[in-house]
């Protein structure tokens, strides 16, 4: 049975409570994931509290058998632990469910799938901070990781992802936990968009970038739900904040296909010649440029971009 994608509350009003605790430093990191996720009572947030420490309870008698505590530094080896106790039920864990209620409900039944890297990253962290690890993440426009007391990097989507090296992430930020919160309303947008619920979807980007003004794939991602809605306009001005802050051949794609809808052919033309300028292998970027180039009677230039991204194909 598909997990839920849970929805925002009308009632309490707790999601626009939790961003304003999160905006003035002083709030819960399991409560603000656990309201991201969706849940729209304390009573629900009681109930996930409740599982969270059925699985911390678990894991210190996981922990205990194991007799970690004289091995060198304590907390690296309860977080080392505590990747094992998560991976040993559930080693392909990786699916593409990003809230924590559904990572939660899939580690504590027999599924064999559990999460993204967002859930997974998630569920580690309210494990972990229950523990007293100190967590921060280490992130990207797409994957997000934890770091163990800022130098112990941990990918919840690789088996083997416990104290990898920071050279298999370049160009990754380091963030604290506010920017996985940040990534969660991102992701939950992501979700409701090919739900098609494009106003809803906008709404959760629109948290992500209160919470992450720098987040490149927010504002791509609520660009490309102004677009489904009809608001080219809107949607040009979101791509041109996220090619600012990181300039992405998808994000340049995004933006000319919005151009095009708006009949600015020539700007089109440009942004899918930069997307191809930056990635030669994006077989769409030409495809879309064919369609303009025709628009334009420029057909040879239309022949040579689609043989191009047959060849492509």
């Amino acid at each position: 049975m598909p997990k839920k994608i849970l929805t925002d509350s009308k009632e309490g009003n707790l999601e626009q409570k939790i961003i304003q605790e999160i905006k003035q430093g002083d709030f819960s990191v399991e409560r603000a994931l656990l309201i991201a996720s969706g849940l729209t009572s304390e009573n629900q947030i009681e109930e996930y509290r409740k599982k969270i420490e059925t699985t911390v309870t678990d894991f210190k008698k996981f922990l205990k058998k194991r007799n970690t505590t004289n091995n060198g530094n304590q907390n690296y080896q309860i977080a080392k632990t505590l990747f094992n106790y998560l991976q040993k039920d559930h080693p392909d864990r990786y699916n593409h469910n990003p809230l924590l209620t559904n990572v939660i409900d899939s580690q504590l039944s027999k599924d064999k799938k559990v999460g993204n890297c967002n859930g997974l990253t998630s569920l580690y962290t309210v494990l972990g901070l229950r523990l007293g690890l100190n967590l921060s993440v280490l992130f990207n426009d797409i994957h997000i990781l934890t770091l163990l007391e800022e130098k112990v990097v941990i990918d919840h989507t690789n088996p083997h992802g416990f104290d990898v090296s920071f050279k298999n992430y370049p160009n990754f930020k380091k963030g604290n936990l506010v920017f996985l919160i940040a990534s969660t309303y991102n992701n939950r947008g992501l979700a409701k968009g090919k739900l098609g619920d494009f106003e809803g979807a906008i709404a959760d980007c629109d948290k992500a970038i209160e919470l992450n003004p720098k987040s490149a794939s927010a504002y791509n991602n609520r660009s490309i739900n102004k677009a489904s809605l009809g608001d080219f306009e809107g949607a040009v001005v979101d791509c041109d904040k996220a090619i600012e802050l990181n300039p992405k051949p998808a994000y340049y794609t995004v933006r000319g296909i919005a151009k095009l809808y708006l009949r600015d052919l020539e700007g089109a033309i440009n942004d899918y010649s930069k997307a191809i300028e930056l990635n030669p292998k994006d077989a769409n970027a030409y495809y879309n440029r064919s369609k303009i180039r025709l628009l334009k009677h420029n057909f040879v230039g239309m022949i040579k971009d689609l043989f191009q991204y047959l060849k492509l194909k």
